[in-house]
């Protein structure tokens, strides 16, 4: 059975299953109590590569709530700007979903803004990598295929959502709710789960920025979990309906 046609059936399931039994991390859309306005860095576990004021919680510009972080280049930031969250390890079908805009209105050439899914920080254990190119186009990686898949524009958010199967190793992709990749392998056969989430603001110059907002990971119930969920949904309204 495909990561979609499981993916589907955990769908059906999901008015069934109680929301917080699959949820593995929620960042709630970065909102207080949780978050305050200011530097990310520290909070709720997240980390970045540096302490300067770069990286934000703010309300300007949001995905849906009050709050979402800005990640941006600024001039005490001369390399590029990583933010990231280690998570419980993972395995089976893994969801993982994260609202994103890039406002890179200042971008040149060759630069991108990027998503990571790890099962640890290092360049040989991602799951895959999603990137908003400076050309305009939205490109992931099939195994070690860079597969371009839909298209940005500057200043319009993105819904991410990846359904992975890290024991068949291969994920299905949905942007604003279409599908868009169907059964793309790994980029490492060292990903066995889902461990880390990394977010990259690569600009360029100074003022390009990355906004990130809901981010989410979740398991999703494997096909005979959910036959099993669904026949005793079916049992029980039988009853009551008797």
């Amino acid at each position: 059975m495909s990561t979609l046609s499981r993916r589907l059936l955990g769908t059906l399931a999901a008015a069934t299953l109680s929301a917080g039994a699959a949820v593995v991390y929620d960042s709630n859309g970065f909102e207080s109590p949780t978050f305050s306005t200011g530097n990310l860095n520290g909070q709720d576990s997240w980390g970045v590569n540096y302490t300067s004021s770069a990286v934000q919680v703010q309300t300007a510009v949001v995905r849906s709530g009050s709050q979402a972080v800005e990640a941006q280049r600024t001039a005490d930031n001369p390399s590029s700007c990583y933010v990231e969250r280690g998570i419980t390890a993972t395995t089976g079908l893994v969801e993982v979903k994260a609202s994103l805009r890039v406002d890179n209105t200042v971008n040149s050439a060759g630069y991108f803004d990027a998503f990571y899914v790890s099962k640890s920080d290092t360049n040989n254990d991602r799951e895959t990598i999603l990137y908003f190119w400076s050309n305009g186009n939205i490109n992931v990686f099939d195994g070690g295929t860079e597969r371009t898949v839909s298209t940005w524009t500057a200043g319009n958010w993105y819904d991410i959502d990846f359904v992975f199967d890290t024991t068949a190793q291969t994920f299905d992709l949905a942007i604003n709710g279409s599908t868009v990749a169907t059964d793309y392998a790994f980029l490492n056969a060292s990903a066995t789960s889902v461990n880390t989430l990394i977010f990259q603001e690569y600009g360029g110059q100074a003022g390009s920025k990355l906004y990130i907002d809901n981010v989410s990971v979740a398991v999703v119930p494997e096909p005979a979990a959910l036959s099993l969920l669904l026949l005793g949904g079916w049992v029980l309204a039988h009853r009551r309906r008797s």
